[in-house]
């Protein structure tokens, strides 16, 4: 992702790979749910947030004159439970100051059955009617769980032969295909959405 990011500057391959190097070099991992810790008694741990692959949040103890230490989480989203492909959120610690990042306020997700249900109706309606669904979804994880929930709807088995179909699946195709070749799925996304449109069912 950060060598896309960079793609889109205007550094050269050379300054690029120099970046990349460094980066890489200032880089250590840390395991999920174990205490670190760092100057003047300070300690932290990683815990899984379930957002997307890789997140996590943070717990800081703070040593302080009382018995007990202050403790500090810092996240991003947290994940919804029962998520495709990710592990659902881990429960967090008590705390004495919580910061984290909120997208939806305070929303009640939609039961995912339901929404799954809902994705299936939409589908069937537009292939029966020869439609087009569009579903905007982030391009880092979003459209993975669609992919994901794409490939056990019934109603993808019952017009599995369905050419609009065909053509998904030369998306889903190009989708694993982005990882190493980002600016070539544009330009092969905008071939394959012409073909939907283009062909009748």
């Amino acid at each position: 992702m950060l060598h896309d990011a960079m793609s889109f500057s205007n550094k050269t391959d050379k300054e690029i790979q120099h970046l990349e190097k460094i980066i890489d070099e200032l880089s250590w991992g840390f395991e999920l749910d174990e205490t670190f810790s760092l100057k003047k008694r300070i300690t932290f741990k990683l815990s899984n947030a379930g957002h997307i692959l890789g997140s996590c949040f943070i717990l800081f103890n703070f040593p302080t004159n009382n018995p007990d230490n202050y403790k500090v989480i810092f996240s991003g989203d947290l994940g919804c439970t029962d998520t495709p492909i990710l592990p659902d959120p881990a429960q967090p610690d008590a705390c004495d100051l919580l910061v984290m990042e909120s997208t939806y306020g305070d929303r009640n997700h939609t039961n995912r059955k339901d929404r799954v249900n809902n994705l299936e109706k939409a589908l069937q309606k537009a292939l029966l009617d020869n439609g087009i669904v569009y579903i905007p979804a982030f391009a880092l994880g979003r459209t993975q769980e669609l992919i994901y929930e794409l490939d056990r709807i019934k109603t993808v088995e019952k017009y599995r032969d369905h050419k609009k179909l065909l053509n998904i699946k030369a998306m889903f195709f190009i989708e694993e295909y982005t990882l190493s070749h980002s600016m070539e799925l544009a330009d092969a996304l905008i071939g394959a959405a012409s073909i939907i449109k283009k062909t009748p069912l």
